[in-house]
C-alpha cells in the first residue's frame, strides 16, 4: 500500500515477510499449547483467534493477487504455507479460549497502567468522578442544541419532547437516517469531504498545511477484525514525503442488508462531515505529517496518545465553530463527545469496579445514547486497549483548556493560525509541554 518504495521492491519485501510467518505462527502455537490457563483471558484468546483466522484467509485468497500473473503460482504456494500455519494457530487459540480462566480486567494494576498510558498522576477514581460530571454537562449541552434544531433535523412540527433524554434520542436517531445508500456513495462522500476540509482550512487560514497533500483514501482490508476497523496510517519518520493512508471503516465482508444499514446509520453523513476534521485536516493526518518531518524521529515513533486524540477531538469542535458543517454535523459531534466521556467511564468502571458486559451495554445505550454495535465495540476495546479509550476525553479537555487559556492571555493579539501552527512545533508530545511553550511563566 505504501508508495515510498518501488512497486517491485515493495512486493519483494512482502514476499520475504511471508516466509517468516510459518515459524512465527508455529512458535506462537507451541507457546499457547503449554500456557497456564489462568494467565490467558478468554476474551483475548477469542479476539486473537478471529484476527489470525482473517489473516489466514487473506494469505490463502488475496495476497497473490498483488503480483503479476507470471509470479502468482510461486507466490500462492508460499502464501498457502503461511495460511495453513495461521489456521493452525487460530485453532489453538480457539481451544485456549475454551479453557482459559484469566481475567482481562486489570483490577489493582489499572492505576499503574493508567498512569503510564496517559501520563497523568490523577487517581482513576478522581478521573471517573470528573467524567461522570462531564457526562451530565454534555447531555445538557446536547439537549439544549437539540431543541434549537429539532424541527429542522427531525421534520416534526410539534414541540420537542420535554425530557432531555428523549429529545437527544430523537435527534440522534434522525441524523442516523441521513445516511449513504451504498459503499460507492459512502467512499465518494469521504473524498468530497476531504477536498472540502482542505479548502476550508486553507481558505480560512486556520493553519499551515504541508505541501503537497500526500493522502490516500481506501477501504479497510477484510482482515482488519476486532476492536478497530479503520484508521490513519502515517507515512512515518523514515519516509516523511510518502502518502498517509486513511483506511475507511466499512461493513464487514458478507454483512446482511440490515447490518449494512446499521453501519451506515452510525457512519452517517453528518458524522462523516464532522469526523474528517478529526481524522485528516487539521487532525491526525496533519499532526502526524508534521511529526514525520520532525528532526527527532522518536517524536513520530512514540506519539503521546492523549495529545493525539485530544488534538483530533479539538479540531472537530473548532471547525464546527468556524462554520464547517451543519446542524447534523454538530449533533454528530455532540454524540461523539458523549461517547468519548462514556469510554472513560466504562474503562475505569470495568477495570476497577467490576462493570460487566451487560452493564456496559445498558450504560452505553441508555445513558450515552449510542447503538448496540458501538456498545459491543467499547466492551472489547476496554478489555484489550486500556486505557487508550480514555485519551479522547482527557486529551480534549487538555487541548481545549490550553486553547482558551492562550486566547485569554493574548487577548487582542491572539491569532488562531499562530496557535494551531504552534501546536505542531514539538511533535505529538504531552499537552503539558505545549502549555510550557505557549504560556511561559510571567517574569
Amino acid at each position: 500500500m505504501r508508495d515510498d518504495l518501488a512497486r517491485g521492491d515493495a512486493l519483494a519485501a512482502a514476499r520475504q515477510r511471508v516466509s517468516l510467518i510459518p515459524p512465527l505462527a508455529r512458535a506462537a502455537r507451541e507457546a499457547f499449547e503449554v500456557a497456564d490457563p489462568s494467565a490467558v483471558a478468554p476474551e483475548h484468546a477469542r479476539l486473537a483467534a478471529s484476527q489470525v483466522s482473517s489473516l489466514a484467509r487473506f494469505y490463502a485468497e488475496g495476497f497473490a493477487q498483488a503480483f503479476a500473473p507470471a509470479e502468482r503460482e510461486g507466490v500462492q504456494r508460499e502464501a498457502q504455507f503461511a495460511s495453513l500455519a495461521l489456521e493452525d494457530l487460530a485453532a489453538t487459540l480457539e481451544t485456549v479460549a475454551k479453557t482459559a480462566t484469566g481475567r482481562a480486567q486489570l483490577g489493582l494494576r489499572y492505576a499503574e497502567v493508567f498512569r503510564v498510558g496517559t501520563g497523568l498522576t490523577e487517581p482513576p477514581a478522581s478521573v471517573l468522578a470528573r467524567a461522570e460530571r462531564a457526562l451530565v454537562a454534555k447531555r445538557r449541552e446536547a439537549a439544549r442544541y437539540a431543541r434549537l434544531v429539532f424541527a429542522e433535523v427531525t421534520g416534526e412540527t410539534g414541540a420537542p419532547p420535554a425530557r432531555d433524554a428523549e429529545v437527544i434520542r430523537r435527534v440522534f436517531a434522525a441524523i442516523g437516517e441521513d445516511k449513504d445508500p451504498d459503499l460507492d456513495t459512502y467512499i465518494a462522500g469521504w473524498k468530497r469531504n476531504t477536498v472540502d476540509v482542505e479548502r476550508f482550512v486553507r481558505g480560512r487560514r486556520v493553519m499551515t498545511l504541508k505541501d503537497p497533500l500526500t493522502l490516500r483514501i481506501d477501504i479497510s482490508p477484510a482482515y482488519f477484525t476486532g476492536q478497530s476497523v479503520g484508521g490513519v496510517y502515517a507515512a512515518g519518520p523514515w519516509s516523511p514525503g510518502a502518502s498517509t493512508i486513511l483506511f475507511l471503516p466499512v461493513p464487514r465482508t458478507g454483512a446482511s442488508a440490515d447490518e449494512a444499514a446499521v453501519f451506515y446509520r452510525d457512519f452517517n453523513r453528518g458524522f462523516n462531515r464532522m469526523i474528517v476534521a478529526h481524522e485528516l485536516i487539521p487532525g491526525h493526518y496533519t499532526q502526524l505529517k508534521y511529526a514525520a518531518h520532525h528532526p527527532r524521529k522518536v517524536r513520530a515513533l512514540f506519539a503521546d496518545p492523549v495529545y493525539v486524540e485530544g488534538w483530533g477531538t479539538f479540531c472537530e469542535r473548532l471547525l464546527l465553530d468556524l462554520g464547517f458543517g451543519n446542524s447534523r454535523a454538530r449533533l454528530a459531534h455532540l454524540k461523539k463527545q458523549i461517547e468519548n466521556i462514556a469510554r472513560t467511564i466504562v474503562d475505569i468502571r470495568v477495570h476497577t469496579k467490576g462493570m460487566t458486559e451487560a452493564q456496559v451495554k445498558e450504560f452505553v445505550t441508555r445513558e450515552a445514547f449510542q447503538g448496540e454495535q458501538l456498545a459491543r465495540n467499547m466492551w472489547m476495546r476496554t478489555l484489550t486497549t486500556a486505557p487508550q479509550i480514555t485519551s479522547y476525553f482527557l486529551g480534549y479537555d487538555q487541548v481545549k483548556t490550553l486553547y482558551e487559556d492562550v486566547r485569554r492571555a493574548r487577548g487582542s493579539t491572539f491569532v488562531l493560525r499562530r496557535f494551531m501552527d504552534g501546536m505542531m512545533e514539538m511533535g505529538p508530545v504531552p499537552v503539558s509541554e505545549y502549555r510550557k511553550r505557549l504560556l511561559p511563566p510571567a517574569k
